[in-house]
């Protein structure tokens, strides 16, 4: 986890998957490990991630997953040339469970 706040009970994570592993499903997959984890084992109540606005697979991922997008930081990373947004989701214990019905 890149950020966890215990009094606050919200954490936020990243993930990257190689060109090679694309598509498969991997991303999703961990990304609802990550969160079963921490939402039903650990107790947090909130997650907050971020993806940059040329990255239109991981954002249709987590809207698909249930995160909701939060707000938009314009501008922040340069690459190739261009100047990109950062958005941030963010998704609660209870719209987790909504999706993903909790296992314990």
């Amino acid at each position: 986890m890149s950020r966890c706040d215990r009094h606050a009970r919200t954490f936020s994570y990243g993930i990257a998957v190689s060109g090679d592993h694309r598509r498969l499903g991997l991303a999703k997959e961990a990304i609802i490990l990550v969160l079963r984890f921490y939402f039903e084992e650990r107790g947090y109540q909130k997650v907050n991630t971020s993806v940059w606005s040329f990255n239109e697979p991981s954002q249709k991922l987590h809207e698909q997953l249930g995160f909701v997008l939060e707000g938009r930081l314009r501008r922040t990373h340069f690459r190739a040339g261009h100047f990109y947004d950062e958005l941030l989701y963010g998704m609660t214990a209870e719209e987790f469970a909504e999706g993903h019905p909790l296992t314990g």
